[in-house]
């Protein structure tokens, strides 16, 4: 009974009376392993009960008789050990506990948390992330962050790294948009800046703040839309640019899955918005072909008609639909009459050819910009 409260209750003690040393064996299922054989009262701290005589196992009548010295020196031993150690099963393999709390979010616990977030198994990351999503918990985060910053503590910075880094692979959705929200997006980046296997430290808020320029080729109104799209940009950068090499197949998939998610409701929302599309076109005829401006609202149309392929077939049809009689066809034609003209309609940026050398950080996130936006070059 006393070795039954240290493991699964669909499992059987049994212990052999032929085993000269004495030994627990633990079998599956409703059955005992072996012939009941009495527990002693002393080793319990009750009346004696036969161990092995489960439901269905039709164990026989407690005889003490059949426990010799030596057996209830060993179950003594076993139930000793059992309630010592706790965290470990009859084979020795380490159970772990559910985590009920974290360490306090400040620079004093961040070594604690890094070293539980990296070491959590599978089981105990369902609670973790319900930990973490409580309010204040990752904005604490981000005020340990400023203040490790400022002192320079690279122990606390590189800890940071981890810890934000983790948070990502638990690949919650939820936790992810949080980290790239507009209250936590600068401190998020700042702290996987200190990556301590780099050979340098990156420039992720230094990109996003000055050369990730947020412009709209027209007004869009829906506030929702235009954080998505801020959404959209920010998890791209961070699937291609900040952390490729540590997102293991699940993170990337999650990434990629917010992504696609958005981009479907950015289109479904300019579907149902009668202003944005027709507003581009109108636009389109009153700009000169090949002027900035005019590129600029063509890209657009190909960055909407790229992203269309993420819809359902009669969406995407009742957007094309919806374009072409816009004039999307003649704006096409256009363009390809205008030719060398326009550098950007082939590809190239700034008089560069795409193939020409770019900083890797710019030219991957040119690839992550959001429908609508013009954040990165994308």
């Amino acid at each position: 009974e006393a070795l039954l409260d240290h493991v699964d209750a669909s499992m059987v003690i049994a212990v052999s009376a032929d085993d000269t040393h004495g030994h627990v064996e633990v079998g599956m299922g409703g059955a005992a392993m072996g012939r009941g054989t009495p527990l002693p009262g002393a080793a319990c701290g009750g009346s004696p009960g036969t161990v092995g005589a489960a439901p269905g196992g039709g164990g026989d009548s407690p005889r003490r008789g059949l426990l010799a010295d030596g057996y209830e020196s060993a179950l003594l031993q076993q139930h000793d050990h059992a309630h010592r150690s706790c965290s470990r099963s009859l084979d020795g393999t380490p159970v772990l506990a559910a985590i009920t709390q974290l360490p306090t979010p400040d620079v004093a616990h961040l070594a604690e948390l890094a070293t539980l977030l990296q070491e959590a198994s599978p089981a105990q990351q369902d609670h973790i992330v319900q930990l973490l999503l409580a309010d204040g918990y990752v904005r604490g985060l981000m005020d340990a962050f400023a203040q490790a910053e400022d002192l320079e503590d690279t122990e606390s910075l590189h800890n940071l790294f981890r810890i934000v880094r983790s948070m990502v692979l638990l690949n919650e959705g939820t936790l992810i948009e949080l980290l790239v929200s507009d209250a936590c997006v600068q401190g998020a980046l700042g702290a996987l800046e200190y990556d301590p296997e780099a050979p340098s430290k990156a420039s992720h808020r230094e990109f996003l703040q000055r050369q990730a320029v947020w412009k709209q080729v027209v007004p869009i109104a829906n506030e929702e839309v235009v954080a998505r799209i801020h959404q959209t940009f920010r998890v791209g950068y961070l699937k291609d640019v900040v952390l490729p090499r540590v997102l293991d197949d699940h993170a990337y998939s999650t990434l990629s899955s917010i992504m696609l998610f958005n981009y479907v409701e950015i289109l479904t929302a300019f579907q149902r918005d009668n202003e944005v599309l027709p507003a581009v076109f109108r636009k389109l005829k009153s700009l000169p072909p090949a002027s900035s401006e005019w590129v600029d609202l063509l890209l657009f149309l190909q960055e909407v008609c790229s992203q269309a392929k993420n819809l359902q077939n009669q969406q995407r049809a009742s957007l094309f639909n919806s374009m072409v009689r816009l004039g999307l066809l003649d704006f096409v034609t256009t363009s390809l009459e205008v030719g060398r003209e326009s550098p950007a309609l082939y590809g190239e940026v700034d008089g560069r050819a795409a193939g020409s050398a770019q900083p890797a950080d710019a030219a991957d996130a040119n690839g992550g910009g959001g429908v609508g936006a013009s954040e990165g070059g994308g």
